[in-house]
């Protein structure tokens, strides 16, 4: 049954894209949490808000930021959102805007196929926003655990009561965690 709600987003996302979906507050706690940390991955990248963040700290350190997704959206508005707009080329022009072209490392595909490929302990933070459901979550954990090095940073968003499957795999894994609004962390 399609809400109300669901209309009027997809009426906004069809006319200006998708809104940001993080504050300029979360930004700032991100800012905060992720400095001076060099090698970054950002599991879910969207349209590039917290990429064009994290893609700023990572180039501070002379480092980089990969960036995984499918940037087709997979089970919800997203997708239906990606099906009218060419999302990649939105994030990539914001990419290329904020001056990250050779920070940043695009990975498009599903996290399945592509977390695995990637190195152990190769990253000093991993941001997880990508696919919000209860399994994908878990898995996006599981990774980000293989993939960060000793004394790393895990953290990600939509830590609240509208995204219970999130809450519920971050807090299997680690507890409650550190959190600031929808930004948690967990060391």
């Amino acid at each position: 049954m399609i809400r109300p709600w669901q209309i009027k987003w997809w009426l906004i996302c069809l006319l200006f894209g998708a809104p940001d979906q993080s504050s300029s507050s979360e930004h700032n706690t991100l800012r905060r949490l992720v400095a001076g940390r060099k090698l970054i991955l950002e599991i879910g990248s969207w349209m590039g808000a917290s990429a064009v963040v994290l893609g700023a700290i990572a180039r501070e350190q002379d480092g980089r930021l990969v960036c995984v997704d499918t940037w087709e959206g997979e089970y919800d508005q997203n997708a239906w959102v990606a099906k009218m707009r060419n999302v990649y080329r939105r994030f990539w022009n914001r990419i290329i805007r904020a001056g990250l072209i050779k920070t940043v490392i695009p990975m498009r595909g599903l996290c399945a196929d592509v977390l695995p490929l990637l190195a152990p302990e190769s990253f000093d933070a991993i941001w997880i926003d990508g696919d919000h459901r209860y399994d994908g979550v878990r898995y996006d954990i599981e990774q980000a655990r293989r993939l960060i090095t000793p004394g790393g940073l895990i953290c990600g968003h939509d830590y609240d009561e509208t995204h219970i499957d999130v809450m519920r795999a971050v807090d299997e894994a680690f507890g409650k965690p550190e959190h600031e609004g929808r930004v948690w962390w967990a060391k």
